[in-house]
């Protein structure tokens, strides 16, 4: 527990065992209403047909130092003075009785008057409920870290669902426990709810797309490929959720258009490329040999992209064999340069060396 508990209440034992008082006595046929929820202090009235018939108050772990201002101010401080006035007033009431349970710090009290058995009820069944609030906590925490799970695949909903369902089995076994039924109607729809979202978002993106303007490059067609894929990819994880099935084969469909197009668009494009190439002055300068060799280089790589194409594959030898051919050019119009550089660096060495 923190010793300035003011802000922890919700992670201190006192607090779970207040919301256990709290769950068993409105499950025995009494009602429970908040009458204070502040940060560190928390007050419950238990009423029985409309009449009040006691309270559940519970506050955070007050300072050690209970002398000082920070105490006097504390949400202990406050509880106790409310015991104190509780009691003074006890004679009022045809029939007070103060609960047994509490924490050691005094942070937890409860009272009944006039209609007091619940008092009696929940201290019978309080052993069960603090036998199982361990539990209930385990599973919530654990459905909190599956919450946040994110699947990508089918596998992975698959899987997900399945530790899902066995939560949902979990907290049907402690079914009577506080809002456990809710927990386990919660852990059965939500990877349902998660395919939901995923189905929303990936629709919009198929929309987005449909809506684009028609790529005409092969680098603008790629792209766009490159998108349905993805988008594919999004419906085949819930091809199951709705009419992802659908939009799975309308995705197939454009895909082969695109693939068609780019085949075509590319073929035409490093044909054009191939035919400049061939057609522009050659010069014997080292910048030219490289420049040539990259141009071929990024010809052939076009070429290969659509090798199903009319006569790609050739085409794509021929450009890489250009590639080589002017690559072993530039390397022997700079080899005398280089070797004038090295030798010219040897000879520093050589000089810092003997200098030294």
């Amino acid at each position: 527990m923190s010793a300035n508990g003011e802000n922890m209440l919700k992670n201190e034992k006192q607090y779970q065992m207040y919301l256990n008082l709290v769950d068993i006595v409105d499950k025995s046929g009494f009602a429970v209403k908040a009458e204070k929820d502040g940060m560190g202090l928390k007050i419950s009235s238990v009423v029985k047909d409309y009449k009040p018939c006691g309270q559940i108050l519970v506050c955070s772990t007050p300072p050690a130092n209970r002398q000082g201002f920070r105490y006097n101010h504390s949400a202990h401080a406050n509880l106790t003075a409310m015991k104190d006035k509780i009691r003074g007033e006890s004679g009022q009431y045809t029939d007070f009785v103060e609960g047994s349970i509490t924490d050691n710090d005094g942070s937890l009290w409860y009272f009944g008057h006039t209609n007091n058995t619940w008092v009696t009820i929940a201290e019978e069944k309080f052993p069960s409920w603090e036998e199982t609030t361990p539990k209930y906590m385990k599973l919530l925490e654990e459905k909190k870290v599956l919450e946040k799970r994110r699947c990508t695949t089918a596998a992975e909903y698959e899987i997900l669902e399945g530790e899902f369902s066995e939560l949902a089995e979990k907290f049907t076994s402690i079914q009577i426990f506080r809002d456990s039924p809710e927990q386990a109607a919660e852990c059965k729809v939500f990877v349902n709810g998660l395919k939901e979202t995923h189905y929303k978002d990936t629709c919009k993106a198929l929309d987005k797309l449909e809506r684009n303007p028609d790529p005409t490059t092969s680098k603008e067609i790629a792209k766009v490929i490159k998108k349905y894929e993805i988008v594919q990819k999004r419906f085949i994880a819930i091809e199951l959720f709705d009419d992802s099935i659908v939009k799975i084969d309308l995705c197939t469909a454009k895909l082969e258009d695109l693939n068609k197009k780019y085949n075509e668009t590319a073929y035409a494009e490093a044909n054009q490329e191939l035919s400049s190439l061939k057609g522009r002055p050659e010069m014997a300068t080292a910048f030219e040999y490289f420049n040539r060799s990259r141009q071929y280089k990024k010809t052939a790589t076009k070429f290969e992209s659509c090798i199903s194409h009319d006569d790609a594959k050739e085409l794509a030898k021929e450009c890489t064999k250009q590639f080589k051919d002017y690559r072993w050019k530039f390397v022997k119009k700079i080899a005398p340069f280089v070797g004038i550089a090295i030798g010219v660096i040897a000879l520093i060495i050589f000089i810092v060396v003997l200098v030294s």
